[in-house]
């Protein structure tokens, strides 16, 4: 089996589904506020097919490099992905008060092929990886 072979193998075996939700994301009681409501026709809501709802949800895919429970640990990875030309490089907290991580991702790309590209390129730099599908 081959080095990528293996890394896609085991990309599909541990691919997670994670969520982060930001509330600035969240503009929905402004929005309530500047609308005007007109009632839904009860036709309408047939007419909607599953497949637009479908088409509604996009998949973002993101590469998490590292998790790290020290801030100047996830900075140190930042910077080594910087000087590699690597772009849209994030450091996101997560965690409780008991326990902090800050982990260190790349994305968002818009499909998995995208991902998984960047990702052997990674491993090819000495990096472990794994692809973070989400939903938006």
């Amino acid at each position: 089996m081959s080095g990528e072979d293996e890394l896609e193998s085991l990309i599909k075996k541990n691919e997670t589904k994670a969520e982060v939700f930001d509330v600035s994301e969240y503009t929905f009681y402004d929005d309530l506020q500047n609308e005007k409501y007109t009632g839904i026709k009860e036709s309408s809501s047939k007419s909607i097919s599953k497949s637009t709802k479908q088409a509604n949800v996009t998949n973002k895919y993101f590469i998490q490099v590292g998790s790290f429970s020290d801030h100047s640990n996830a900075d140190q990875v930042k910077a080594e992905l910087t000087l590699m030309d690597v772009e849209q490089v994030i450091i996101e907290r997560s965690g409780t008060s008991d326990l902090l991580l800050y982990q260190v991702s790349i994305g968002p790309f818009s499909s998995y092929s995208l991902a998984i590209s960047k990702a052997l390129f990674l491993k090819q730099q000495g990096y472990a990886s794994i692809i973070l599908k989400r939903n938006s």
